[in-house]
């Protein structure tokens, strides 16, 4: 086990199943009074996600706000690029129409991604996304209405250059704080 592992705390979960919580192992220079499984650790930073879970993506989606998309190359180069909201096929599908540039590239070699939306509204309203690539379409009804919603908001002829539907399953739901 390394420092920077993270160990499941089951047993700290709620009875509903919709809390979770995840211990984070830092390490500490010079001396330290924590240890656990062996691994010195400087603190246990608890991360919550109470609610995160049963967060209705639909419905979250209709808000206004700024979406983040980020994906990495097979070298691990980081990329991060400002992305609409996605359509929400059920809750754990979501669709986003891609260009053939650096974070379709991306996900051409290395299909998880991250998107962190946050609603236009005071505070910290949104949500962060894990996800995982499962297919794309170059043709088909779905990527249609992406290119005309894409001409309708940015311009007329910028849905063209629209050339994938890429189609994710939602792996982890975490509120932005």
């Amino acid at each position: 086990m390394t420092c920077d592992q993270h160990v499941n705390a089951g047993g700290l979960a709620g009875q509903d199943g919709l809390d979770r919580y995840l211990l984070e192992l830092l390490p500490l220079r010079g001396n330290n009074p924590f240890r656990r499984a062996g691994v010195a650790v400087a603190a246990v930073n608890v991360l919550h996600t109470k609610g995160a879970a049963s967060m209705n993506l639909a419905e979250l989606f209709t808000n206004p706000g700024l979406g983040v998309m980020s994906t990495s190359s097979s070298d691990g180069k980081v990329n991060s690029a400002v992305y609409s909201r996605p359509h929400v096929i059920d809750e754990t599908t979501l669709v986003w129409g891609m260009t053939d540039k650096r974070t379709y590239q991306n996900l051409t070699r290395n299909r998880h991604a991250a998107f962190l939306f946050k609603t236009s509204s005071p505070g910290f309203s949104g949500v962060r996304l894990a996800l995982e690539l499962i297919r794309t379409e170059e043709e088909g009804e779905l990527l249609a209405t992406i290119k005309a919603n894409t001409d309708e908001v940015v311009g007329p002829g910028a849905g063209a250059a629209v050339t994938h539907a890429a189609w994710f399953k939602v792996v982890e739901v975490r509120p932005l704080i």
